[in-house]
């Protein structure tokens, strides 16, 4: 139960140098959260907002629409123990630095510690809304539950021209959007960047269900994300990624039971611009599509090229092609094949439009025996069998453990774990999600 409360609110003001200040504001009610924001709109100083733990039920959405090109960071108590409730009837939080005269490049926003739960729209972003033109936005170790859009961004939507979105460690759950039911981040020439989110059972009735990913001209980066039970009626079950010009890097990523009415069951991921490359993901667990129901790849110009290196895309399913994997090399339709890498992966199906300009090899067919949270058992072919050379190669895996353990990298997001025995071989070490021997 919401705590009544009276005003108070608590302001501490540190000097820098250069005549500059950082003004901090501890805040315990939605009224008071809300006259915070309304002070760092304009009073020169670089802000942090600090909310106290307790569920906020708010009769009216909290805004803030800057004058100033000053940093502002909104820290919660935790994911769970601050909680900003939209009650299924407002939007939670809507900030815009787009009004700041001479640019907000300065004006970085960063978002974290707090739950924003049923938030509703009618338009873009439920729960969260964030439009800037050059500033950065940060958003981490937030929770997105239940938060609904009738346009873009049912959990959270983030744009900018030419900023850095970065969404690391937050979790999306029973969110839906037109687009992008559990989030839509866009930069137009930044980088957009995912790492360590949790997508699950987020829907919509367009395309990119789990996210929706659009860089015009940017880099977008997915790392370690985990996309399970999500639903589009178009296309991109999982997520839907969108580099129009530029490049998609995904690494590590898990797609798990998510559906998709056309294309990309797991994943959608259309460029026109250089190279999509994806890199140790686990593409399993029973994602559907008509097409490519594991992953769907469309190359729209003739130069772009799709690198596919130490994946597992197993026990997929489509209804019409490429149960596992399907490469549409020719998306412009003019005849010409764009170039598919297909290296060291695991998979049962694959298809393509074209295939003239295809290259592969040390792919295999072979159940790669995984557990019950995607994670390789002891005796399963992909250990050791993927390749130390693929483009993109992480460090490390999905677990954060370091990526070659073996005599070679693991096929999928997961690297099993070895440690020297006394007699020089070697055995699986007891890690967490891992199986010992």
């Amino acid at each position: 139960m919401k705590k009544v409360l009276p005003f108070i609110l608590v302001t501490l003001v540190l000097a820098f140098a250069g005549n500059t200040y950082a003004a901090v504001f501890n805040v315990n009610s939605a009224l008071q959260f809300q006259t915070a924001l309304t002070a760092a709109q304009s009073n020169t100083d670089d802000d942090t907002i600090n909310v106290a733990a307790d569920t906020y039920t708010l009769p009216a959405s909290l805004t803030y629409d800057s004058a100033e090109n000053n940093t502002l960071t909104i820290v919660g108590a935790g994911a769970g123990s601050t909680i900003l409730d939209g009650n299924n009837a407002v939007r939670i939080l809507d900030m815009d630095t787009t009004n700041v005269v001479g640019g907000d490049a300065g004006a970085d926003i960063i978002v974290r510690g707090m739950t924003f739960q049923k938030g509703a729209i009618a338009g873009s972003g439920g729960g969260l809304r964030v439009e800037t033109n050059a500033a950065p936005v940060t958003v981490e170790n937030c929770a997105f539950s239940e938060n609904a859009a009738s346009s873009d961004g049912g959990g959270a939507r983030a744009y900018t021209s030419s900023g850095a979105i970065t969404f690391t460690n937050n979790t999306f759950t029973g969110n839906s959007a037109g687009s992008g039911g559990g989030a839509y981040p866009e930069s137009s020439t930044g980088a957009v960047t995912l790492s360590n989110n949790t997508f699950e059972g987020n829907t919509t009735t367009s395309e990119g269900a789990g996210a929706y990913v659009y860089c015009s001209s940017g880099a977008i980066t997915l790392t370690s994300n985990a996309f399970s039970g999500n639903s589009a009626l178009w296309e991109g079950g999982g997520a839907s990624i969108y580099p129009s010009s530029g490049s998609a890097t995904l690494t590590n990523n898990t797609f798990s039971g998510n559906t998709s009415v056309n294309f990309g069951g797991g994943a959608y991921v259309h460029t026109g611009g250089v190279a999509v490359t994806m890199t140790n993901n686990t593409f399993a667990g029973t994602n559907t599509a008509a097409s490519g129901g594991g992953l769907y790849v469309a190359l729209h110009v003739d130069t772009a090229t799709a690198n596919v290196y130490n994946n597992i895309l197993w026990g997929n399913t489509a209804t019409t092609a490429g149960d596992d994997l399907y490469v549409d090399d020719d998306a412009d339709g003019n005849g010409t094949a764009s170039a598919i890498n297909l290296f060291s992966n695991d998979f049962n199906e694959f298809d393509r439009h074209l295939g003239t300009s295809l290259s592969r090899a040390d792919n295999m067919n072979q159940d790669p025996l995984l557990t019950g949270d995607f994670h390789l058992q002891a005796g399963s072919p992909c250990i050791n069998a993927g390749s130390a050379t693929a483009p993109g190669l992480p460090a490390t895996d999905c677990d954060g453990e370091p990526r070659t353990s073996g005599a070679a990298p693991d096929i999928g997001a997961d690297e099993v774990q070895f440690a020297a025995a006394a007699d020089g071989g070697g055995c699986f070490i007891e890690t967490a999600g891992h199986p010992t021997e």
